[in-house]
């Protein structure tokens, strides 16, 4: 990228300034300002391409951490080159983004002011406007008039963007609108910006041949008091704990009361900056001009800290070279080259600060500290540095890898952990408050004079050849310094600025605040009529159904949306549901329309899908992005209308520390991208920016626990319990206070001792389906684990500040007083960084105890998540002996894109270690937390924000405390019991039952053994086992095995690509009708089906039919999702006949498969699984015959021969005692039509396969 290096010469005359008297402002011309073209959209999209392809994203550490810029190499954005009055956008490492927008006129810009999703930045010296900018885009929102010329930078004060020109004038501004509110013309110059508080504007200005500080009314411009100065204000005055503090370029300090003028102390230091003032300390740091130790030559300073009640100095800080204090140096030199700024400052501004004109002296801040927590940060000389208030004790100090003509003009942003600061070489820095260590650093290409702002993840910058540069830095939890000054307790903003309005035209237009290119939850994305730009329209509703009975859950979830445009649209949105969710169903309903959703194969569904979007056909598309996030796109919403998108979905409940818990997702955040991870981050871009539900939820819970309920609470929301009965209860989410930023949670126990077995079992035509929760008998006795190494990895990304972090250092405390002699212990902590205390495992003595106790009090969150890196570098150690239990505790939100690398790792380097899993935040990335338990052998605890963080440490660590049962395996005994899940059962920890899901063939009774290992000893345990065919309203535990089959698939999977895995977890899908990665739900209006042939017959072309077709067999009649009704299958797809209300639906004539013969090299299994997967046609052949016979029922056997390319040669009934003909021809019909995978060595494959028929009555 070109980089100016030279900067235009003065290209406007010297305008002379207002008249002392604070007559009007003389006229000035506006054509240097106008001649430029306005600014228009971007150019063309392969001008802002060609720019993001210059871009090369390096690796981010580079050395040793002495100087900014090395640790981290300076990464050069690519800013594309465009015209003056034009906006681009850009896209550099990751998929991030960012704008550049050019102004009319070519002047050094000040920091631009964020609020409300605007950029507000006036145009420099010569110009005449303040603009207002897309905070997103960069594309003009509005411009205002600035009469006289120069405007600063503004202020937010409530709707008011407030500013005042170089020459004269204070100006008030409607920030929604650009409408001038009030103007005042004060004196000239005015080299200060404004502040304001409590209903108060405070403006220093040149008056009377001297200088004055003038109050100001907010809301009028009335002037309510004015008093003299000795000279001009530095930077801007400091409102802060009810009093009004500044520094004149003379160097006096002075409070006075904001309300009257009145001084209340003035001290005559030689101050150099303005005034910071911490109102917690009640102190008034400073850097103020001192004498050069003997032997020193130049300028020099120190900071003080004064009282604030007095104004006397209490402490001295280190005497530092102060070079910018000579006025000369390149940074200088820029500020006093501005064109129209050349006015005289006067002669205490030119011989104590160097400022050589009103440029110079507007832009000069000098080396004022921000002071946080007691510490004081500051660009001192060529360096930044970190200082205790107290003391004045360095703690870091960084060096820019530049020269002192480099120096950062502007004190720091201090925003949470991170520091944010430009220098004038045009670099952008982010720096670890706590160490100095720097987390990115970006080279915008363009000198910086002025402090950046920093904004909900962007960074905003003005430039010294008028440019406005953003770049989304990080995540929304970087945000909180929005001006010049800093934020609420510093001068420049009197109160937090409000996020955007809702309900207005923001909402939905392009380039609003909260635009992302991906959908988030809560927000309906569309594809208005001639555009290819997705804008976002509000949800109105989610309403949540859920009914619980024992640990097993039944949810409906209805989102509806509106359509206000007048045209038909596509919409697209995103949505989270439990990780372990089996999605089965799905309706959409547009006005009194209702289409039921089927299952296809991913691609075959997108196909169709498009094909009917492009016919102009309603239609929609549910896809799994990962098991705890899908997609919905809906095709030709009407105009005008409302749609209703209705999902099903069944869960198992887990079952936490003594009772059941169940959970709906409210929230996705955001998942960062993992830098230490290698290139298989897929899932980074989806949901970059977070997804949440919105405020207008309704969520119900019917609860019949079986048993009855002793304790019901619900640990993240307000809710309303009605008490039907002692077991039987309805909860209610209250509508007051915040619904959808957090995950609902609900938990309850049941009264006595908690059942030791649990068994759901549930049979139809494919065989038996069981889920079984049995409680070991373990022994209870103190039995201890002779020695542990315990290491802590613990997550210090950004993501963790607040809450979580405090979580962490618990889990991290309670853990360490837990340790034993003979233990070993180990903290890791990553973000940007992996570290290590101490450097190697620690004997756990008393001494390392408590230095690790003071070291995980101070950890802090700061920088991305490399947990790609933290897994390396703990599975790196080497394996302890076998009598040591190698304990690895992980605390993370699990935000990071890199599942799969993560799994993979942990998956092939665990070796005998044990992982167990704490999740922390409101909202975690359960998917990938509760795989890494399973992988890892461990548990997995998630901890919620308003949860006591020592209760739920201390619970964490009784559970690791006492010893687990290893070695798992159980003994079916008599039961024809098989497909298992999980197949490796889990190590079970104290009060933690085995949860497992799996098949039989024959309903019976038998004893089951469970054995295994705890504290070294053998460990059996026998409880008698019931799996009953015919027990009602079980039907959810054929698609709960599903579910369990497809995540056992999918786990290989993330760890290998295989083909064969990936088609037997479409065949599940398609089998039980469930959404999975290869799976989808499709809904396509019946009159688009019939144009195509594929509305009826007995699936057709692989699409299930309707009514009567294929798949259709439950019936038009039967919609709505209640409790778990049928299921109908079709030849492709799956025809849903769930019941309303909480009854079940009719039941469907049962097609039992007795025991092939097969002569050949074709597994029986697969040959089962292809006529399953048929089974609807079959089914339809008996519903004919069952018309003209109700009560028909027989067997036939169907003999086929498979032919060595899979297909069905030749098909005949060889046996039956089916009394109807016409049946057996069409069941041999449909054999022979199936194609079968080709058996090993090409043979021909003999199959003789039976079929039982038989009536069910309703």
């Amino acid at each position: 990228m070109r980089r100016n290096s030279v900067f235009l010469a003065a290209l406007i005359a010297l305008i002379a300034g207002c008249t002392s008297s604070g007559s009007p402002p003389r006229p000035r011309t506006r054509e240097a300002a106008q001649a430029a073209a306005p600014i228009v959209p971007a150019p063309p999209a392969r001008e802002v391409a060609a720019a993001a392809e210059r871009f090369v994203s390096r690796e981010r550490v580079t050395g040793p951490d002495e100087e900014l810029g090395t640790r981290v190499e300076v990464r050069e954005l690519p800013v594309p080159e465009i015209r003056r009055g034009t906006a681009a956008p850009f896209a550099f490492e990751d998929g991030r983004r960012g704008w550049v927008a050019e102004l009319p006129s070519p002047n050094l810009l000040v920091t631009p002011a964020y609020a409300d999703g605007k950029v507000f930045v006036g145009g420099g010296f010569s110009s005449t406007e303040m603009y207002a900018l897309d905070a997103a885009t960069g594309a003009l929102r509005w411009r205002a008039a600035a009469s006289d010329g120069g405007p600063s930078a503004a202020i937010i004060d409530e709707d008011r963007v407030i500013f005042n020109t170089e020459s004269c004038t204070v100006f008030a501004i409607d920030a929604r609108t650009g409408r001038e509110l009030w103007k005042n013309t004060l004196g000239d110059p005015m080299m200060a910006q404004p502040a304001a508080a409590d209903g108060r504007v405070f403006a220093a200005h040149a008056a009377d041949g001297g200088h004055r500080l003038t109050a100001l009314a907010a809301k009028s411009g009335r002037i309510l008091w004015s008093v003299p100065l000795g000279a001009d204000v530095i930077s801007a005055p400091t409102v802060a704990n009810g009093s009004l503090y500044f520094t004149t370029m003379d160097g006096v300090v002075e409070r006075r009361d904001p309300a009257t003028g009145r001084s209340i102390w003035k001290r005559r230091l030689r101050g150099v900056t303005a005034p910071w003032v911490d109102g917690v300390s009640k102190r008034v740091l400073l850097s103020r001009r001192v004498s050069p130790p003997a032997g020193a030559r130049g300028p020099h300073e120190e900071q003080v800290v004064l009282s604030a009640a007095t104004g006397r100095i209490e402490s001295h800080g280190v005497v530092v070279p102060a070079p910018h204090l000579r006025g000369s140096g390149r940074a200088r030199r820029i500020l006093q080259r501005q064109p129209g700024a050349w006015g005289n400052p006067g002669e205490a501004a030119m011989s104590h600060l160097g400022v050589r004109n009103v440029a110079d002296g507007w832009a000069y801040q000098g080396a004022r500290p921000t002071v946080i927590d007691g510490r004081s940060y500051a660009a001192v000389g060529d360096s930044i540095e970190c200082r205790e208030v107290e003391t004045g004790r360095l703690l870091w100090k960084r060096r820019y890898a530049q020269d002192h003509g480099a120096q950062a003009m502007s004190p720091p942003a201090v925003i949470g952990a991170q520091m944010v600061v430009a220098t004038i070489d045009g670099h952008v820095y982010a720096i670890d408050i706590d160490t100095g260590s720097t987390t990115w650093a970006y080279d915008v290409g363009e000198p910086i004079a002025y402090q950046p702002s920093v904004a909900r993840g962007w960074v905003y910058v003005g430039t010294a050849s008028g440019k406005v540069i953003a770049f989304e830095a990080a995540d929304r939890s970087l945000d909180g310094w929005h001006m010049w000054g800093g934020n609420a307790a510093h001068d420049g903003l009197t109160a937090t600025p409000r996020s955007p309005r809702r309900g207005t035209s923001q909402d939905a237009a392009p380039g609003a605040e909260d635009r992302d290119d991906a959908p988030r939850e809560g927000t309906l994305r569309v594809v208005p009529p001639g555009s290819d730009e997705p804008v976002g329209l509000p949800l109105d509703r989610t309403d949540v159904q859920m009914s619980v009975t024992g640990f097993a859950a039944s949810v409906s979830v209805k989102q509806r949306f509106s359509n206000p445009f007048e045209e038909p649209l596509e919409a697209m949105y995103h949505f989270p549901l439990p990780t372990n969710a089996a999605v089965d169903a799905m309706i959409l309903q547009l006005g009194d329309r209702t289409i039921i959703g089927r299952i296809e194969r991913k691609a075959r569904a997108r196909v169709l899908y498009h094909a009917a979007k492009e016919a102009g056909a309603i239609a929609a598309l549910l896809e799994e992005q990962r098991p705890d996030l899908f997609s919905q796109r809906v095709a030709n919403v009407p105009p005008g209308g409302h749609v209703t998108v209705e999902l099903h979905y069944v869960q198992v409940l887990p079952y936490v520390d003594g009772g059941y818990e169940v959970r709906f997702p409210m929230v996705t955040e955001r998942r960062a991208a993992d830098p230490t991870a290698g290139p298989d981050q897929e899932l980074a871009g989806l949901d970059a920016a977070g997804f949440r539900r919105p405020a207008s939820v309704g969520l119900v819970v019917d609860l019949d626990a079986g048993m009855p309920v002793e304790e019901l609470i619900s640990p993240s929301h307000v809710v309303r319990i009605d008490e039907l009965d002692e077991r039987r209860m309805r909860v209610e989410l209250d509508d007051q206070g915040p619904i959808a930023d957090r995950d609902f949670v609900l938990r309850y126990r049941v009264a006595g001792a908690a059942p030791r077995l649990a068994v759901l079992p549930h049979m139809d035509e494919r065989g038996g389906f069981f889920t079984m929760m049995l409680q070991p008998a373990a022994d209870d006795a103190p039995v201890r684990i002779s020695r542990r190494r315990l290491t802590f990895a613990v997550d210090t990304s950004s993501s963790m500040n607040g809450l979580p972090m405090r979580h962490a250092r618990a889990v991290v405390e309670t853990g360490l007083e837990s340790l034993r002699p003979g233990d070993s212990f180990q903290i890791v902590t990553f973000s940007d960084l992996v570290r290590a205390y101490p450097d190697a495992p620690s004997p756990a003595t008393d001494d390392a105890i408590i230095a690790a106790e003071r070291y995980a009090g101070d950890l802090r969150a700061l920088g991305t998540t490399s947990l790609a890196a933290a897994v390396d570098a703990v599975l790196d150690r080497r394996e302890v002996e076998p009598d040591v239990l190698d304990l690895v505790v992980l605390v993370t939100d699990g935000f990071v894109a890199s599942d799969r690398e993560i799994m993979r790792t942990v998956s092939e380097r665990l070796g005998n270690r044990r992982l167990l899993v704490v999740g922390v935040g409101a909202s975690v990335n359960r998917f990938l937390l509760e795989r890494l338990a399973e992988i890892g052998r461990g548990a997995l605890t998630v901890v919620l924000p308003s949860e006591d963080p020592e209760v739920v440490a201390q619970a964490l660590v009784e559970r690791i405390d006492r010893p687990q049962l290893t070695d798992l395996a159980v003994d079916w005994g008599d039961l024809t019991v098989h497909g298992v899940y999980p197949r490796r059962l889990p190590d079970l920890y104290a009060g933690q039952p085995l949860l497992v899901s799996g098949r039989f063939d024959t309903p019976g009774e038998a004893v089951v053994r469970l054995t295994g290992r705890q504290g070294g000893r053998e460990f059996e345990d026998e409880q008698r086992v019931v799996l009953d065919g015919f027990v009602e309203g079980n039907d959810a535990m054929a698609p709960v095995w599903a579910r369990a089959r497809v995540t056992d698939l999918m786990n290989a999977l993330w760890l290998e690509d295989d083909p064969d895995v990936e088609e037997a977890v479409t065949q599940l899908g398609l089998e039980f009708g469930l959404v999975t990665r290869f799976t989808s739900f499709l809904a396509i209006d019946d009159a688009f089906l019939s144009g195509l042939g594929m509305g009826h017959g007995y699936g057709g072309l692989g699409l299930s039919g309707t009514g009567t077709g294929g798949g259709g067999a439950g019936g038009m009649g039967a919609i709505g999702l209640g409790n778990i009704g049928t299921i109908g299958y079709g030849a492709g797809g799956t025809a849903v006949a769930y019941g309303m209300g909480y009854g079940r639906s009719a039941a469907v004539p049962m097609i039992r498969a007795g025991s092939a013969q097969i002569r050949g090299s074709l597994a029986s299994e697969v040959i089962r699984r292809v006529v399953r997967q048929n089974v609807n046609q079959v089914r339809a052949c008996y519903e004919q015959a069952l018309q003209r016979s109700p009560g028909l029922t027989g067997r036939v056997v169907v003999r086929f021969v498979i032919g060595t390319d899979g297909r069905v040669q030749s098909s005949e009934v060889s046996e039956s005692s089916l009394d109807s003909g016409a049946a057996e021809r069409c069941v041999a019909a449909v054999v022979h039509d199936l194609v079968f995978p080709t058996a090993e060595g090409g043979d021909v494959v003999v199959v003789n396969y039976p079929f039982v028929f038989e009536p069910v009555s309703p």
